[in-house]
C-alpha cells in the first residue's frame, strides 16, 4: 500500500519565484491596506478605550460619594424605622372584656315616671 508521502510532489524553486513575482503587486497592495486599517482600527480603539476609561473612573467616584453618604446617615438615622413602636401590638392584652362592660352596665335602671293625672 502506498503511504500518502509518496504523492507529495515538489515546487520547483523557479516555478516559486515567479509566482512570487507576479503576486508582488498584490503583497504591496495588501500591506497598504493593512496599514490603513490598523489605522483606522486605532482611530477607533483608542478613544473608545480613553472613554470607557473615564466612564470607570467616574462609577468608581460615584461609589465612594454613596459609601460617604451611607456613612454620613447612618451616624443621624436610627437602627431601625420600628425604634418608637412597640415591639408587639399585643403588649396591653386584656384576657376578657366581661369585667370593663360589667362596670358600664347599670344594674338601678330609671324608674318610669308614674304620673297621676
Amino acid at each position: 500500500m502506498d503511504t500518502p508521502s509518496q504523492f507529495t510532489t515538489r515546487i520547483s524553486e523557479d516555478f516559486w519565484k515567479e509566482l512570487q513575482e507576479m503576486n508582488q503587486p498584490t503583497y504591496v497592495f495588501l500591506n497598504m491596506n493593512k496599514e490603513a486599517f490598523k489605522m483606522k482600527l486605532d482611530g477607533v480603539y483608542y478613544p473608545l478605550n480613553d472613554s470607557i476609561s473615564w466612564q470607570t473612573t467616574c462609577m468608581e467616584e460615584m461609589k465612594q460619594d454613596i459609601a460617604r453618604i451611607q456613612n454620613a446617615t447612618d451616624t443621624v438615622r436610627p437602627q431601625s424605622i420600628d425604634i418608637r413602636q412597640s415591639p408587639s401590638l399585643d403588649i396591653r392584652h386584656h384576657a376578657s372584656i366581661d369585667n370593663r362592660l360589667a362596670a358600664l352596665i347599670n344594674t338601678n335602671p330609671p324608674r318610669p315616671n308614674t304620673m297621676k293625672s
